[in-house]
Parts: C-alpha cells; structure tokens; sequence
C-alpha cells in the first residue's frame, strides 16, 4: 500500500574558502646587494610583466609604487622585466613563480646591473632597440 506525504524542504550551508596569493618584488642594485642605486641611476620604475602558465598577462608591478601584486591563484607563473630602471640593464632572467598551499606569500629579490660607462650604454640600448631609458 502506497501513502503519500510531504516532502520537507532541506537547507545546507556550504563554505567555501577560497585561496589566493601574493608576489612582492624587491629590486636591489647588484654591486651593493642593497635597495639602493648608485651615481644617477635610480631602482624604481622597471616594469615587470607577470605572465600564466600560457604566456598571458596576468598583471604587471612597477617597482618604487606598485611592488607587490594579491589575489593570485593557485598555480605556476614566470616574471619577466620588460622596462629597466634608468641607469641600469634589462634584466634578461625569467623568474619562475609557483603560488602553492605551501608557499602562498612570494618574496622576490631581483638585481639590476647599472651600465659601466656611457659607451656601454648607448650600444647596449641599440642592440635592444631602445631610444631613451
């Protein structure tokens, strides 16, 4: 025998939390191993792109004002320099960065090399193309 009846509503809650990471860039001088330049070159405003897994970008940090980028997911980028500071050379290192559960707050010191002399310079800036640093 079949009987009928009602059917009481069911309320869940579910939690997510959700995870995400940070990479703060720090760019010293390479000759003094210290956040601070020589002569007339200057540290801050290198530009660094933060690229994914496919080589898009994700964000970018300016060093001197926007150095530390939050919010990111999960998982395995590169940070690569594509402006340098003035007075100094491009950094041609590509970093790898891996945000994990077990290493979600990255701190990275990079090091620029300020030009040797002026010669130096300005055929190290033809070669890249560059007209003005």
């Amino acid at each position: 025998m079949m009987s009928t009846g009602g059917i009481d509503d069911v309320t869940s809650t579910i939690n997510i939390k959700v995870v995400g990471g940070s990479l703060e860039l720090n760019k010293l001088d390479k000759d003094l191993g210290i956040d601070m330049a020589q002569g007339e070159a200057i540290l801050d405003d290198a530009i660094y792109n933060l690229y994914d897994k496919d080589g898009n970008i994700v964000d970018t940090i300016t060093t001197g004002s926007k150095n530390k980028i939050d919010g990111l997911a999960l998982g395995k980028y590169t940070l690569k320099e594509v402006v340098p500071s003035k007075g100094y050379l491009l950094d041609t290192n590509i970093y790898d960065i891996d945000i994990n559960c077990d290493n979600l707050n990255v701190k990275l010191d990079v090091y620029g090399m300020v030009f040797a002399d002026r010669k130096r310079c300005q055929e190290t800036m033809k070669m890249l193309g560059i007209n003005e640093i």
